[in-house]
């Protein structure tokens, strides 16, 4: 083979490599009971929040994935501090105990880190 198409070889694997190397993110959580029931609270980032409805649903199914993995018992909610105020993203069932709560409730129930790969 000549040099030139030995180097867009090489290119091709190295960006399959690349392409299939895996980033990890850990997340402060609440794993805690509520109302009789496990819960799991992540803070998340306040751009998950600026998604659209689409990309929201992938992470949020990411994150529950993500959370099962780690042997962690519950219902996901994905929660974030947007401009002064605990806005947050799971079960709409949860929504009038939500109301309850702020990012203050949240922060003193962290208990532990999750770590979660994407690839």
């Amino acid at each position: 083979m000549k040099k030139g198409l030995w180097g867009i070889i090489a290119v091709l694997v190295a960006c399959l490599f690349w392409s299939g190397s895996a980033s990890a993110a850990t997340y402060k959580i609440a794993h805690i009971k509520v109302q009789n029931v496990n819960m799991v609270f992540i803070k998340v980032g306040s751009s998950f929040f600026l998604a659209d409805d689409n990309k929201k649903a992938r992470w949020y199914s990411q994150m529950q994935g993500c959370s099962t993995s780690a042997n962690l018992a519950g219902e996901v909610v994905l929660v974030a501090q947007v401009n002064n105020r605990m806005v947050w993203y799971g079960p709409k069932k949860w929504s009038t105990f939500m109301s309850t709560t702020d990012m203050n409730w949240v922060d003193t129930r962290v208990n532990k880190n999750l770590t979660c790969t994407y690839n």
